[in-house]
């Protein structure tokens, strides 16, 4: 599909979601009160009825209780009161519907060394709300400075754990927060960071073109070879046989497997070897798709690979090669993993252009008069291994057809997902 920006800027309705009212009942408690004794009447003479029988005084002897005397009354068992401990974060109710294209992502923000915290953003009545699930433990914030749409950024490194990042798309403006030692969601810093609208840049010429050999060196946590034989354990999501180095011929490979985390692997035909580890891959696992020339700056092709998604859309990640052939993936200005989203549901969808040096992610939800809004943005490699939002990039327009869609969601130099 040819896909045209559009604009004016995204100014995106936010979807609203009918709020939960918690209502607390208290209870009322009965006084039951004694009717008063009746006075005797003292002006009342009891007279004896006369008779022949001596008189007997009352017995003073104390009485005697038989059975016919007693009545049981055996009290019903009573169980003993029961409290729940109180949710440290307070109580939340289920999340509205969300578009396929806001996934939940896995973060690790209790700091344990896994990725299986889960943050989601969504738009609802009072802004928009942040919602951390940490070991069972549900908490939420909410920015009520956002009026149009926002998203989260990849997980950013914290001291103790991953730091959350909600971005509103319009302005660029950002919120930080994390997760207490009780789970809770707090923030960490609230005030909005300046967008790209009001900072003053001056024009630079885009950077020449950089050859792999003139690249650093790659971080101490890659893993550049030799690596070992894939364990005889390891599930192969796929393999790609292609000329990554240029010497000719499809002879060098790359293969994504699981063996207990999801990793990429690189096997040059010249020796060397890297891979990377993909966390968060859920149900859809990793797998390779092919290579495209998103990046300018740096020599060469860079390859796609589809490394997550939701029930209706796959998340697609973008990596490439340091020098001495080790792979890493790209990252989003201001931390975090990039990932654009291709895939659609009933009502919502996403999808992809490969342009020549930038990618642009589009997306579209049905209005109810059965036309649709839609929406896009481009990003473009600002340093090495680094994508950032192309300024004045993003489009908006409403009234859209179903055939002006079309159904082409991922068009990138002719791959295929």
């Amino acid at each position: 599909m040819q896909h045209t920006l559009i604009s004016p800027r995204h100014r995106l309705a936010v979807v609203t979601a009918a709020t939960m009212l918690v209502a607390g009942a208290c209870g009322t408690g009965t006084t039951l009160t004694s009717p008063g004794t009746p006075a005797v009447d003292s002006t009342v003479a009891t007279v004896a009825p006369a008779t022949t029988e001596p008189s007997v005084a009352p017995s003073t002897a104390p009485h005697t209780t038989t059975t016919a005397d007693v009545v049981e009354h055996s009290p019903e068992p009573t169980a003993p009161p029961t409290t729940e401990a109180p949710d440290p974060c307070g109580a939340f109710g289920a999340m509205p519907p969300r578009p396929d294209s806001m996934p939940t992502l896995a973060f690790d923000t209790d700091g344990d060394g896994h990725a299986d915290d889960a943050v989601t953003a969504y738009g609802a009545e009072g802004g928009w709300h942040v919602r951390v699930v940490e070991n069972d433990i549900v908490s939420e914030a909410v920015v009520d400075a956002i009026s149009g749409w926002a998203y989260l950024t990849g997980p950013v490194e914290g001291d103790e754990g991953d730091h959350i990042v909600l971005v509103d798309n319009d302005t660029d403006q950002r919120w930080t927060f994390a997760t207490d030692e009780t789970g809770c969601i707090r923030a960490i810093d609230t005030a909005p960071k300046p967008g790209a609208d009001d900072l003053a840049v001056e024009p630079v010429d885009p950077p020449e073109p950089t050859e792999i050999d003139d690249l650093a060196s790659p971080d101490d946590e890659l893993l550049c070879g030799p690596l070992p034989t894939l364990p005889g354990t390891a599930i192969v999501g796929n393999e790609l046989w292609v000329d990554i180095d240029g010497v000719g011929g499809d002879d060098d490979r790359i293969v994504a497997y699981f063996d207990g985390t999801w990793k990429l692997r690189v096997e040059f035909s010249t020796g060397a070897q890297s891979e990377v580890e993909v966390s968060g891959a859920g149900a859809h696992g990793v797998r390779a798709i092919g290579f495209a020339d998103v990046d300018l700056t740096y020599g060469g092709d860079e390859l796609l690979a589809v490394v997550g998604g939701g029930a209706s859309t796959v998340e697609i990640g973008v990596f490439t090669f340091l020098e001495g052939g080790c792979i890493i993936r790209y990252q989003a200005d201001g931390g975090g993993d990039f990932s654009v989203y291709s895939g659609a549901s009933v009502t919502h969808g996403a999808g992809v252009v490969c342009g020549e040096g930038y990618i642009t992610s589009w997306g579209f939800e049905r209005d109810d008069d059965d036309t649709y809004a839609v929406w896009d943005a481009s990003f473009e490699p600002i340093s090495l291994g680094v994508f950032g939002y192309m300024p004045s990039s993003d489009g908006y327009a409403e009234g859209v057809s179903e055939d002006e869609l079309g159904d082409d969601l991922f068009d990138c130099n002719g791959l295929s997902l």
